[in-house]
């Protein structure tokens, strides 16, 4: 169980309203919110069916959130997310987004940092992205995914391991660290392009850390038993 370093507040969730024709692949919008609740640390969630203004002040929830969905031609769904005012019904923010159902998380996660703004001050974290190692078919391989853990895509196939992903400056791609010459060596990788190794003159080199401002890459290379740090350009 993890610890939160906020305090957290009750925030209201309602499921939405949802209109014939929607055949759901995954979860619908309202456990979405739910779980990018849960997830930020930030919030307790106060569940219900319907708007019950008695449940929502007894837990002191002073906000809450639901919305209407419904298709749309080509498989599309018009998704309406509104985050209220609990008391007075206020309307507090209100966003619509029409997308596929494979985008509708994206959309859901997208509403969910602008209420947490709303709220809070702060914007969420619900729209960024993991980048990690999983263990596919017995080899350590590179993946990234949504922050909640869906749409995982995998980055590396190599039947050599894969570790210490980061992300490149401006999240265009990732630097890893690979085994495929029995030394650890850094690639990078542009999303939806090649692999090309990093700084083939040292011949060992890991543990990078990239500048989100600058791009530039720090990394260890061990040369004669001796590691030293590095900043290099990718």
């Amino acid at each position: 169980v993890g610890i939160s370093v906020f305090k957290t507040t009750p925030i209201g969730i309602v499921p939405f309203e949802e209109k014939p024709g929607i055949e759901w692949i995954e979860e619908r919008p309202h456990q979405i919110l739910t779980r990018d609740a849960n997830l930020s640390g930030r919030f307790d969630v106060v569940a219900s069916e319907k708007f019950n203004l008695a449940l929502f002040s007894r837990s002191h929830a002073d906000y809450y959130m639901t919305g209407k969905v419904e298709p749309q031609a080509g498989g599309m769904l018009k998704v309406e997310c509104f985050l209220y005012v609990s008391k007075s019904k206020t309307l507090r923010l209100g966003e619509s987004y029409t997308v596929k159902q494979k985008d509708l998380r994206r959309a859901i996660h997208a509403f969910f940092d602008k209420a947490t703004l709303c709220i809070t001050g702060e914007r969420g974290v619900a729209s960024t992205r993991l980048a990690f190692v999983s263990k596919i078919d017995g080899v350590k391989q590179v993946v990234v995914s949504d922050y909640d853990g869906f749409h995982r895509s995998q980055v590396t196939r190599d039947s050599t391991i894969s570790m210490m992903p980061v992300w490149m400056h401006g999240n265009a791609g990732l630097v890893y660290v690979n085994f495929k010459t029995r030394r650890p060596r850094l690639y990078a990788k542009k999303f939806g392009g090649s692999e090309r190794p990093l700084f083939a003159q040292f011949d060992q080199t890991y543990s990078p850390a990239v500048n989100p401002r600058t791009g530039e890459l720090l990394f260890s290379s061990t040369v004669d038993g001796k590691t030293d740090l590095y900043l290099g350009n990718i």
